[in-house]
């Protein structure tokens, strides 16, 4: 019964990569590539978790000259950097954890449905997924102040 269960995820999981993708591409290319969008925000100044970011939004500021404005949001953003090496640590680590989903995706996708290994990457998959999970959960919902 195991076996017939674990055949079922195996084929369940290549489908959904393959083809659950809902831009027509497959899954996993869209997984991975949010996921590298996402990294490559985290410490952007406009875009990312630095408060340079609201310098640009808040309407306080907008009477400031464009110098000075970029001024502000240099120097916040230096400061931000600063004291923000968790997003740095964050950001090193969800890279790390990227590439090693990106290679148990692969891994499993080269594998035979009826064989073991695919069990086993399967598992593998399921695994740097969860490791994947807790990186991002623990990442801040907005800007850091």
């Amino acid at each position: 019964m195991n076996r017939i269960r674990n055949q079922l995820a195996v084929s369940d999981l290549r489908s959904a990569l393959l083809y659950g993708g809902a831009t027509g591409r497959p899954m996993h290319m869209q997984l991975t590539n949010l996921l590298d969008e996402l990294i490559s925000i985290i410490d952007d100044p406009i875009h990312g978790y630095s408060p340079a970011q609201l310098i640009l939004r808040l309407s306080p500021f907008a009477e400031m000259g464009e110098t000075a404005r970029a001024a502000a949001v240099q120097a916040v953003h230096d400061k931000f950097v600063m004291y923000s090496g968790f997003l740095l640590v964050s950001k090193t680590k969800l890279n790390e954890q990227r590439k090693a989903f990106e290679k148990a995706i692969s891994d499993f996708l080269a594998t035979n449905l009826d064989d073991v290994a695919a069990v086993e990457a399967h598992s593998r998959v399921d695994a740097c997924a969860k490791e994947l999970i807790v990186e991002l959960r623990a990442l801040p919902r907005g800007v850091c102040l």
